[in-house]
């Protein structure tokens, strides 16, 4: 069973050890895989001029120790948002996806991506501060990917456990079209 960095399925407590597999549409949860490997596309990540692995690995890295000295108040996580979005390049490859300023690095070792804004991350005792983002916290609690629906079980699991980092894992995961095995001409397992 896979770690669970967080997931919003059930209480603080229970996140870490839960298999949330059951719960997502697909029956493979495949955002918060486990401390390396997670998702932040829908977060807009790979929506920058520069998607170096040097580039968002340093930009997140950034932000995280930002945030990390942020008051919880609404007014101070606004204020962060102002900086960021001051501070770095706000050219959109893609300007109809939001790229949100919340994105960061999580986990123990800060070497998954994920929402600085969940209420399990680092400073946040539980409180979900995801409604301050441009989203709401509902959508970020509710919304997976078309990959949760249209690539079969063996191909998330494979991808799941093949990816070396959450860099790779985001670019493959994101693809959902390309991976398709009517694309590849070849069932996965027959």
């Amino acid at each position: 069973m896979y770690k669970i960095v967080f997931a919003d399925f059930q209480s603080r407590k229970d996140s870490k050890t839960m298999n949330p597999d059951d719960k997502v549409p697909g029956g493979v949860y495949l955002c918060q895989v486990s401390e390396t490997i997670s998702c932040g596309a829908c977060c807009g990540l790979y929506n920058v001029a520069d998607l170096s692995f040097e580039h968002l690995n340093a930009m997140l890295r950034y932000r995280t120790e930002k945030f990390a000295e942020v008051p919880r108040t609404m007014e101070a996580i606004l204020a962060f948002k102002e900086h960021i979005e001051e501070k770095e390049n706000q050219h959109r490859p893609f300007s109809d996806l939001h790229h949100c300023p919340y994105i960061g690095l999580i986990g123990e070792n800060f070497a998954g991506v994920g929402c600085l804004l969940h209420p399990l991350g680092l400073g946040n005792k539980g409180i979900d501060f995801r409604g301050l983002s441009y989203h709401g916290g509902l959508a970020c609690g509710m919304y997976f990917c078309p990959s949760h629906r249209i690539l079969s079980k063996p191909y998330k699991e494979l991808l799941r456990s093949s990816a070396y980092n959450w860099y790779s894992y985001g670019l493959m995961i994101g693809e959902a079209n390309s991976l398709l095995e009517d694309k590849v001409y070849s069932p996965l397992f027959e």
